[in-house]
């Protein structure tokens, strides 16, 4: 009787630490593993919306015009006859998005 007294509690125990480290797992997920693939999803949709003649900043702070887009570069105009190139990564999200807040806000 003893023995299966033992054995019914190391059981328990088991599921207990199983439960325990699923709950941690769980807790990981939904608080670091989610947020950051949609912030990651939401970087590659900017990235791919982005179109000849929208004004960006880069992550330098840097404010452009796009004149042209290749695979993985972007060329902006930054005055008359200046053009750079910097890689798609390189343009900010969030300072794109105050940006074109901004000039919004001024057209009207």
């Amino acid at each position: 009787m003893l023995f299966l007294n033992q054995q019914a509690t190391s059981t328990v125990q088991l599921l207990y630490n199983i439960f325990l480290f699923g709950g941690i797992f769980l807790i990981i997920y939904l608080f670091m593993i989610l947020p950051q693939r949609k912030k990651q999803r939401a970087q590659t949709d900017f990235r791919t919306a982005l179109a000849e003649g929208d004004m960006v900043v880069t992550i330098g702070g840097l404010h452009g015009k796009i004149h042209e887009i290749a695979e993985d570069t972007i060329t902006l105009t930054v005055d008359k006859h200046t053009k750079l190139v910097f890689d798609k990564y390189a343009i900010s999200p969030e300072a794109t998005r105050r940006l074109q807040e901004k000039i919004a806000k001024e057209a009207h």
